[in-house]
């Protein structure tokens, strides 16, 4: 019989200066490397999330399913066709993917201090990375077209961030099993850390020919 012990820090974070949803100390910027594509390319982006608080955070990378919105924190990219004055808002060619999701770990977490940036795909699987690609998309016309990059951590439950493991770290009654406990208070030691905001990057334009 595993004795349980219960975690109660899980729903909270330690960082009220910094609140929850959206904060103009916390911004997403985008950028290429060039503005000009050619037909069959991919446009090639740069993320910088930049912490511009007076103190050390934690970031987390994309995480299996984060592309999806199945699991925090929430990376995708929007595309837009520019006609005219208009913008035509394109989908994302179907993929294939495992309906199953990897846990989550210390290493997916990043130290931020303040000042700094942090690209959330930069030393991640490539098998997260190319999930959220501009690859998905194909740019077979030409013309102009807008890109957008989304990043959320706006959840406070940890356990809405761990994919498919809670039932590895909780047993009866939502407790963590004793032999996980000091890993897990390792966890939520980072994940308190993580402000929880909503961020939409610049609009990045290019242009195909």
């Amino acid at each position: 019989m595993r004795i349980v012990s219960k975690i109660l820090a899980s729903c909270f974070c330690f960082l009220p200066l910094l609140g929850c949803g959206q904060t103009p100390s916390i911004t997403c910027q985008i950028s290429t490397v060039k503005s000009l594509y050619k037909i069959g390319e991919t446009p090639a982006i740069a993320i910088q999330i930049k912490n511009s608080t007076d103190t050390t955070i934690q970031m987390v990378k994309v995480l299996d399913g984060s592309e999806a919105k199945w699991r925090y924190p929430h990376l995708y990219y929007e595309v837009f066709q520019i006609i005219g004055n208009k913008k035509r808002a394109l989908k994302p060619n179907l993929h294939t993917r495992c309906g199953n999701m990897d846990g989550i770990g210390v290493n997916d977490f990043v130290e931020v201090r303040s000042g700094q940036g942090f690209d959330p795909l930069a030393n991640q699987s490539e098998v997260y990375t190319r999930s959220i690609s501009l690859f998905q998309w194909s740019f077979k016309k030409k013309g102009k077209y807008s890109i957008v990059f989304h990043y959320s951590t706006a959840e406070v439950e940890l356990k809405k961030w761990m994919g498919d493991t809670n039932t590895l770290w909780f047993g009866m009654n939502n407790e963590v099993f004793s032999d996980k406990t000091e890993a897990y208070n390792h966890l939520i030691s980072l994940f308190n850390r993580v402000p929880k905001v909503d961020l939409t990057s610049n609009e990045l334009l290019v242009e195909f020919n």
